[in-house]
């Protein structure tokens, strides 16, 4: 048809790009046309002669929006577990492993789950009264699960577990007063990057053995984590300020320029949990719960933008990022008590439930694969259990 879509235009000097942003959601698996008019010219005033030819004040090219993803979900329970938070990670055949916490004779231990093999195989690690892990895999297809493990001793104690020659290992990252709000991202050169808070503070690990050495940031005092890498593999970290300060703030923490600045992307609400990626282009993506409400934001046109997604409170979320930029969320709502899923892979935001059956998803995570098949892992509190959705074939 016809119909005109408004849009806005952000030109950046520095990269000498210009953004085109519709203002209203396009539709999926539909042309559009672009036209540009009016005579454009260079930075040197010069006409600009698109086709090679003689320019008759315009010029237009089509492109086709991305078809929306499969709403048809497919659940797999895998194992029963604590109510506490699930992690998810993909290995470069695409399957996914899970890390939970298993609840053993009254012990919370850590819980690991695989279908790399094509069926779900489930093992349990030896730690005391877990309260969480994180898991990611390495350029080997090796999994690496950093959990918290507390003994009466030592405290919280930050645990590395790894597996090496067929046999699972651990390292400690760091001991003491270290909360159970940590985040981890391995990079290109299989390096774990690390951050978590301890005694209030917030801290950054790295290693690419057994031996981690912790760097303080400069920031206030941290509470929940979230980290990311840009494909140069620079550090993204960010902090939301603790509980029981007020006013709060989010933060974002780098070492992109070699040493480590902060910078603040929200201010004056009530931040909790958060999930954080980085796009090609090096943009920082989050999605973050402000008073319980979900709210995005980027800092894609040079400063920091946020909007608000949901409506209902929300708790659990999760962020990934798929190869060509576009996100994809998980998140459980509060008011109807579901596992909901997010995209803007069509323009503009697009929620729909992945699993309302039961009470589902408090906790969740979400990873794409390179097909951009969806694969969620989340805990059912109604069955108390473990479970893993996708979507597609």
């Amino acid at each position: 048809g016809s119909t005109i879509v408004p849009c806005s235009v952000f030109y950046n000097q520095t990269t000498k790009t210009a953004t085109l942003t519709p203002t209203t959601a396009l539709l999926p698996s539909t042309t559009y046309t672009i036209v540009v008019t009016y005579f454009p010219t260079d930075m040197a005033g010069n006409f600009l002669n698109w086709n090679n030819s003689s320019y008759d004040g315009s010029y237009s090219y089509n492109f086709v929006t991305v078809s929306l993803i499969s709403t048809v979900w497919k659940t797999t329970f895998i194992d029963a577990a604590f109510d506490s938070p699930v992690s998810i990670a993909l290995d470069k055949n695409n399957g996914a492993h899970i890390s939970y916490v298993k609840d053993s004779n009254s012990v919370r231990k850590t819980g690991y789950a695989t279908n790399a093999t094509g069926s779900w195989v489930t093992s349990v690690f030896n730690s005391n009264n877990s309260d969480g892990s994180v898991i990611v895999i390495d350029s080997n297809d090796k999994a690496h699960i950093i959990y918290d493990d507390f003994t009466l001793t030592n405290k919280f104690s930050l645990i590395h577990l790894y597996e090496s020659s067929g046999t699972w290992n651990t390292a400690t990252i760091d001991n003491g007063s270290v909360g159970y709000n940590y985040d981890v991202a391995i990079d290109s050169l299989n390096i774990l990057r690390i951050g978590y808070t301890k005694s209030g503070n917030s801290f950054y690990s790295a290693s690419s053995g057994t031996s981690f050495s912790a760097t303080q940031l400069p920031t206030a005092k941290g509470s929940n984590t979230s980290i990311a890498l840009a494909n140069n593999n620079a550090v993204h970290v960010f902090v939301s300020d603790s509980y029981y300060l007020s006013p709060r703030a989010l933060y974002h923490l780098t070492n992109a320029s070699g040493s480590w600045v902060s910078e603040t992307v929200a201010t004056g609400g009530s931040y909790s949990f958060h999930s954080s990626v980085v796009d090609s282009g090096k943009h920082l993506h989050i999605c973050y719960l402000d008073g319980g409400k979900l709210k995005y934001a980027t800092n894609l046109s040079g400063s920091w933008v946020s909007s608000q997604l949901t409506i209902a409170d929300a708790f659990g979320l999760s962020l990934a990022i798929d190869s060509t930029d576009h996100l994809h969320v998980s998140f459980y709502d509060k008011t109807q008590g579901v596992l909901n899923y997010a995209t803007n892979n069509s323009g503009a935001w697009t929620i729909v439930p992945v699993d309302s059956s039961g009470n589902v998803g408090w906790y969740n995570a979400i990873a794409v694969d390179s097909n951009k098949k969806i694969h969620i892992g989340y805990f059912d509190m109604t069955n108390g259990k473990v479970k893993y959705a996708t979507n597609g074939p």
